[in-house]
């Protein structure tokens, strides 16, 4: 199964528990605190998650000017970045009230590889040869803020909306040295560039939590959008779904699965084009406060 039929089919289940979940909690009371407390298991005005993802890679950068675009780099396959790695993820959100709510995430990833050039590449302005041995780092640090509104949250079912963005800054660097041989003979030549840039995505989500019994849950979280501004245009398409399993009241362990597609394009005096697609298992450990 590829990655885009299974975020469908994960789409698919989303809406299916969702339609279900609606039909068995719209009939919750909703009154007390007590009662939003007995169905759940807790009463939390504060949730945060401190985890991970595991994700696998499919990442594409061009950097260059518009007269001069440079070559579309395929990381994992021109560089040799790591398909599968490690990222630190934090997320939460804070409550308003019973309805309103602030969303938040954070997720930081490095990746770094050494790689002889099976072909040559435009950087940025620079020239990368045939055979050269280039040096290559990728560093990421995607930040996440929504206003979300559940209107239903019963106890039973949360279900809402939200509004924000995802913000992406990115550091990226490549250190080469080949070879040239000719008449006069062989002579080194070095070239090194780096290149640091934001791209924020603003996007709409939605999200439901279905209660399975108290202090066991579902949840589900779709992000995405595409937009243009400014001479900057970018598209994503992020989903996730989660189980948590929370031993007391306020601790508890979550994992589940995450898929995200970031595509953005920038074009002004310089292009910048970046495409980020990674799934992956997610695990974290939950507080609820």
């Amino acid at each position: 199964m590829t990655a885009r039929s299974a975020a469908r089919l994960f789409a698919r289940l989303v809406v299916a528990t969702a339609l279900l979940a609606v039909a068995g909690g719209a009939t919750a009371q909703s009154g007390s605190s007590s009662v939003y407390r007995h169905q759940r298991g807790m009463d939390e005005t504060f949730r945060l998650n401190l985890g991970g993802l595991y994700p696998t890679f499919d990442t594409t950068v061009q950097y260059g000017t518009v007269t001069v675009p440079g070559t579309e780099i395929a990381l994992e396959g021109d560089l040799g970045l790591a398909e599968k790695k490690f990222a630190l993820q934090v997320d939460g959100y804070l409550r308003l009230g019973r309805h309103a709510r602030l969303d938040f995430a954070y997720q930081q990833w490095n990746r770094s590889a050494t790689k002889i050039l099976s072909r040559q590449i435009q950087f940025n302005g620079a020239t990368y040869s045939v055979g050269g041995e280039v040096d290559s780092t990728l560093n990421v640090n995607v930040a996440e803020l929504y206003y979300g509104y559940s209107f239903v949250n019963n106890g039973d079912l949360e279900i809402g909306l939200g509004l924000g963005a995802s913000v992406f800054f990115n550091r990226a660097s490549l250190d080469a040295f080949g070879t040239v041989s000719g008449p006069g003979g062989t002579a080194g030549t070095a070239v090194s560039e780096r290149k640091d840039f934001i791209a924020p995505i603003p996007a709409l989500e939605g999200y439901f939590t279905f209660t399975l019994m108290p202090q066991l849950f579902l949840n589900a979280r779709a992000r995405g959008l595409k937009a243009t501004i400014s001479g900057s245009s970018g598209s994503m398409l992020q989903a996730t779904g989660t189980l948590d399993l929370f031993i007391t009241s306020g601790i508890g362990i979550g994992g589940g699965y995450n898929y995200t597609r970031i595509d953005y394009t920038r074009d002004s005096d310089t292009l910048t084009q970046v495409r980020y697609h990674y799934s992956g298992p997610v695990f974290y450990v939950a507080l609820a406060f």
